[in-house]
Parts: C-alpha cells; sequence; structure tokens
C-alpha cells in the first residue's frame, strides 16, 4: 500500500569552486539551511539518505549527525551521478511505504578536491579500462548526433550559450556570467567537437531536502508539494550496438514515471487544491532556441515510442514549476534539459 509523499522543504549550498571545504561541512551547510528554513527539529526526522561519489565512508552519519540527527537509521548511498538522486528515491521509497514519515535526503561532493583533470574512474569497466574518459564519451556521443541529424556545431554552442545566460540570474549556478557563441567557439578544444566552453565544469556544492506524509507536512510552517512519482533505473549491459543518441535508460525511467499509479485521494481534500496550479510545457527539444529540433528516432526491434524525450522534459517542467510556486527559491530562469542520468522524479502542486 503506496501513500502521497510531500516535499516540504528544500535548501541548497550554492555550486562552485569550494576547494578548501570538504565534502562533510558542504552537506552539512545544505542540511542545516534545510531544517532551519523548514522549521524541522531533528526528532522529527525518522531517516536519512546522503548521495557522494566522492565524499567517503558514512558521509551522511557525519553530516547529519552534527545537526542533531542520531540513533535514526542513517545511510550514505553511492549510485554514480545518480547519487543524490538515488537519496531522494529512497527518501520517497520509506515515506510511501510508510516505514518512514519523515526523511531527509541530500547530496554533496567537493569535486575541487582533485585538482583538475578529467575525474577518476573505476578500471573495472572494459571501455574505462582502455582508455574511456567522459569528456570522450560524450564528444562521440556529440559528433554521431551531428551526423545523423544534420545539426551543426554552432547547435551546440547555442546550448552553451543559453545555459550561461540563465546562469546570471541564478545565486546558485557556478557560473554566473554570459558568453558569446565566439567565447565558445574560440574556448581550447577538449575532444571534438567539444571546447572547454561546451563543458560542464567540476563543481562542488550540496543540496538537500525534506520528504514527509502528509500529516507531518501539514505540521510544517513552509509549504509543501506532493511527489508524484520517483523512479531509478539502472543502465543495460550490452556488447552489441548500442545507440549513442538515444538516452535509452531515460526513455524508461521516464515511461515508468509516467506509468506510476497514484493512490486515491477524494477530490475535495489535500494540497491538490492549492490555487497554485502546474501548467507544464516541454521546452525542449523543439523550442526554437537550441538549434534544429531532435529529429524522430526510427523505431528499433523491441522500443517502445513513449514520446520519453518530451515527457521527460515535461517531468522536470513539472518540478521546477512546482517548487517555484512553492516559494523553495528555484530559479525562475532554470529550464529542463537533455540527460543520461537514471532517476527521474516529478512534483505536482
Amino acid at each position: 500500500m503506496s501513500r502521497d509523499v510531500f516535499i516540504a522543504g528544500a535548501a541548497i549550498e550554492p555550486f562552485g569552486k569550494h576547494r578548501g571545504t570538504a565534502t562533510e561541512e558542504l552537506g552539512y551547510l545544505a542540511v542545516s539551511r534545510l531544517m532551519a528554513t523548514a522549521g524541522l527539529e531533528a526528532g522529527l526526522v525518522d531517516i536519512g539518505f546522503g548521495g557522494s561519489v566522492y565524499g567517503g565512508s558514512l558521509l551522511a552519519q557525519r553530516v547529519l549527525q552534527r545537526v542533531g540527527i542520531s540513533g535514526q537509521p542513517v545511510f550514505t548511498v553511492e549510485n554514480a551521478c545518480a547519487s543524490g538522486a538515488s537519496a531522494v528515491n529512497l527518501g520517497w521509497q520509506a515515506v510511501a511505504s510508510g516505514s518512514a514519515d519523515c526523511a531527509i535526503a541530500f547530496g554533496a561532493e567537493n569535486l575541487s578536491s582533485f585538482g583538475g583533470g578529467t575525474l577518476p574512474l573505476t578500471t573495472n569497466d572494459i571501455e574505462i579500462a582502455q582508455g574511456m574518459v567522459m569528456p570522450a564519451a560524450y564528444a562521440m556521443r556529440a559528433q554521431r548526433y551531428l551526423h545523423d541529424s544534420g545539426a551543426d556545431v554552432e547547435s551546440l554552442t547555442n546550448v552553451s550559450v543559453k545555459n550561461r545566460r540563465n546562469g546570471v540570474d541564478n545565486p546558485r549556478a557556478h557560473f554566473q556570467k554570459e558568453v558569446t557563441s565566439e567565447d565558445v567557439e574560440n574556448s581550447r578544444p577538449v575532444a571534438d567537437p567539444l571546447r572547454l566552453l561546451h563543458c560542464c565544469p567540476n563543481s562542488d556544492g550540496a543540496a538537500a531536502i525534506v520528504l514527509c506524509s502528509e500529516q507531518v507536512a501539514a505540521r510544517l510552517p513552509g509549504p509543501h508539494v506532493r511527489v508524484a512519482a520517483s523512479v531509478v533505473r539502472s543502465g543495460r549491459f550490452s556488447t552489441g550496438y548500442r545507440d549513442m543518441t538515444w538516452p535509452e535508460i531515460t526513455e524508461r525511467a521516464a515511461g515508468a514515471a509516467v506509468a506510476h499509479p497514484r493512490p486515491p485521494r477524494p477530490p475535495e481534500e489535500g494540497p491538490d487544491r492549492h490555487p497554485a496550479r502546474v501548467r507544464v510545457r516541454a521546452l525542449w527539444p523543439g523550442d526554437g532556441r537550441d538549434g534544429p529540433r531532435l529529429r524522430r528516432r526510427p523505431r528499433h526491434r523491441g522500443r517502445r515510442d513513449l514520446g520519453a524525450q518530451e515527457r521527460v522534459h515535461a517531468l522536470r517542467a513539472v518540478a521546477l514549476s512546482a517548487l517555484r510556486r512553492a516559494r523553495f527559491h528555484v530559479d525562475p530562469r532554470e529550464r529542463p534539459g537533455s540527460s543520461c542520468g537514471s532517476s527521474v522524479s516529478a512534483c505536482s502542486a
């Protein structure tokens, strides 16, 4: 039996270069800010989850004990670039199942501690053992996308220009300065066709949320939004052909999120009656700003055409819109973007 889960608070330790700040400290700053702004007392938290790749053992325990959460079940989660989102998913599962009424989930990372260069990856993977690094992987994807779609490098450049422009008004963004197309095109090559300003930086920062039942959310002073679904999927192992331009892991996660059943609720009750309604528009592909629309992918055997690319962006638009309307200080110019991550969540106000 599943029940509704609500986000009743969120906080971010702004992203950037924090070379002198340990991952534990970044997590502590985000969680302590969350508890202060959400009016949450440590004794109300039943369970905690912390996600990090390089934060070290027992990161969640080290962070949460500093805010008074000690003795409750606490778990440190490592799941590559979906570590923080996986912590959220586990917190959602705990509350949805009824095993907990209130959970804290956070993610924290300090990548500046490596000094620069590509991130260290496990050599147990056969492709990494042969020299694969992340910039090279995404460069190959970009090359294949340009080949298949007929787009040019300018389309990639427009994405960087747009993202940097959005960051100007977001005090939590790593980069808060606009760049021009010429800046991007004249930056040093990294892996063809990608140049330095096409690439994301190694960032340091942290974010935290509180997930809880409707009863706990009603006791807290701030607004809250319902989590419509939270889904995690992992990549499928294959030694054969893989379409590098199609995020099949995101397709499966989005499809599962869209299909997720909702616990029944009387229409006249609950926070869904809140006047701040959510309107969703799939902003990309095809909004005319980031170059050519993604062409419709050919059907392959076993693939269900879920329209997943549009649904992924719609789900993220729901979450961003809901958090903005709930006054959780999500920047109004943030827009859903393409991702091959393994976790998809959606919220409704």
